[in-house]
């Protein structure tokens, strides 16, 4: 066979039956279809494909996670509720202990959530690691440096955590290794990363880490160099706190205007069209789940309230991006209205 022919001859993966290839890709961490979709559109097709996402359901691979918080008061003692999105569209409550302390930034690795401790008037070196499935918690190594509402990221096995310190302390960013289960000082930011929010982009995009600060940007963080960069918001009181990635794509909600995508080619913001999102939401939280956007929001009761879910299906039309309302629903009603979104994870492995 001469070269040329073996060039062009597909590779043997692809010349399987599409429910093979499937069933194969279903056991593939969702951080990795990006570098799929590269390889063909065969690939690509089969990535964004509707039977992924139910073989992935069937496997139990595709899990969504939502955390509220009982908050009495700034300096009270918090107490968390961990509920979980069930296939008949309801969050049902489930058993798990509660940390000793505060935590502020909460990331899925598999199968597991890892709550990264400190929050305001609570610094802390701790990080917990939350088997929700079982309802086990155990404690893993502390960090270097303590810090308060941190940011955190996942990149090539590795969790980052940065901001939320001193700006005169020597270690501004940390990584811990869930190989070796171990921290190392990471490299430095190349500036004072302010008081970061919660809301951290999961995955992780082009090996950075993005952060939703409180000073109106999207902080961009390159674990490789330290280099830093911001994506600036307008209006920032505006914007919600959350942002989320899906197919490489930001998105974030602003009040008043709707869904919002980044376009990194031209730096601007964009509204997402086929949407009717533009209303002031409360307690909204976005998040990537089973390849779709998760956009939840309390409904504002006199006593209680309701959380509220749409699921949205994004595709792009030419130079612009759709969202077509898959569902919306009540998913969790008779909140009480003292709690508040926490977390708002879905597992990407």
């Amino acid at each position: 066979m001469s070269s040329n022919t073996m060039e062009k001859a597909p590779p043997l993966f692809l010349s399987l039956p599409n429910e093979i290839v499937v069933d194969i890709l279903a056991r593939v961490p969702r951080r990795y279809h990006p570098i799929l979709s590269c390889v063909s559109k065969k690939l690509r097709s089969l990535v964004r494909s509707s039977e992924l996402n139910k073989t992935r359901s069937l496997m139990g691979r595709d899990c969504f996670y939502v955390c509220f918080r009982e908050d009495f008061g700034p300096r009270s003692t918090y107490t968390y509720h961990w509920f979980t999105l069930t296939e008949n569209r309801r969050l049902v409550s489930i058993a798990v202990p509660c940390t000793p302390e505060p935590y502020a930034a909460a990331l899925m690795v598999g199968p597991e959530i890892y709550l990264v401790g400190g929050s305001v008037y609570h610094p802390s070196r701790n990080i917990w690691i939350l088997d929700p499935s079982s309802g086990k918690l155990r404690q893993g190594p502390s960090r270097f440096v303590a810090t308060l509402s941190a940011a955190v990221g996942l990149v090539d096995d590795k969790i980052y955590v940065f901001g939320g310190g001193r700006e005169d302390e020597e270690i501004q960013a940390q990584v811990f290794d869930l190989k070796t289960q171990t921290w190392q000082v990471a490299p430095h930011p190349t500036m004072h990363l302010q008081t970061i929010w919660m809301s951290v982009v999961s995955p992780s995009l082009d090996r950075k880490i993005y952060a939703r600060n409180s000073l109106g940007a999207v902080m961009v963080y390159d674990p490789r160099d330290g280099q830093c960069d911001l994506i600036r918001i307008p209006d920032n009181d505006e914007y919600s706190k959350y942002v989320c990635v899906i197919d490489n794509v930001i998105y974030m909600h602003c009040h008043g205007v709707g869904l919002m995508w980044y376009n990194s080619k031209t730096s601007e913001w964009r509204g997402v069209h086929g949407l009717e999102l533009n209303e002031w939401y409360w307690d909204l939280a976005l998040v990537e789940y089973n390849g779709k956007l998760a956009f939840l929001w309390r409904q504002v009761g006199v006593a209680k309230s309701e959380i509220w879910c749409t699921m949205i299906v994004m595709y792009r039309s030419g130079q612009e991006i759709r969202g077509h309302v898959e569902w919306s629903s009540c998913v969790l009603p008779d909140v009480p209205r003292h709690y508040e979104i926490m977390h708002c994870l879905g597992r990407t492995d």
